[in-house]
């Protein structure tokens, strides 16, 4: 089902495709501008990154009681929500920017079959791919069975 769902979106007009990967950097554009201003107006008391990656219980209740105390624990809440904006946005970002960067190189990309060395014949289908002069070498992979 995600596969069908690539191919139709790496299938779409070009400019179609650019589009949304114009409208999906705004987006995040945008979200960023409305979370980083409600998150100053919750008036969190440590930064944003800090907010973020610290996972102590004792340190997160600390935040929402200071919150709580200045009467800005309903923002932070809101803050959360356009939050999520965020994420879809950073989603759409990996979704169309990066789709339409693979469809733009995808007409240099050189897909050959590996016929030598030997062992690399037991790999059925085993290719060696070449990206603007690049060789990615699958000669180092060995074949066999896992016992025990």
């Amino acid at each position: 089902m995600l596969t069908k769902f690539m191919k139709k979106i790496i299938s779409l007009p070009v400019l179609a495709h650019i589009a949304l990967a114009v409208i999906t950097m705004s987006w995040f554009q945008w979200a960023k501008g409305k979370l980083d201003a409600s998150y100053a107006a919750s008036l969190h008391p440590v930064d944003y990154l800090t907010g973020q990656t610290r996972f102590s219980g004792e340190m997160i209740k600390g935040y929402y009681a200071t919150m709580s105390d200045a009467g800005t624990l309903k923002v932070y809440v809101t803050t959360q929500l356009i939050d999520f904006g965020f994420i879809l946005g950073f989603l759409g970002i990996g979704l169309f920017v990066c789709t339409l960067i693979a469809r733009h190189d995808r007409k240099r990309l050189v897909l050959c079959h590996a016929g030598e060395p030997k062992h690399l014949r037991r790999l059925a289908g085993n290719p060696l791919l070449y990206f603007r002069g690049f060789e990615i070498r699958t000669d180092h992979i060995r074949t066999g069975t896992i016992t025990g």
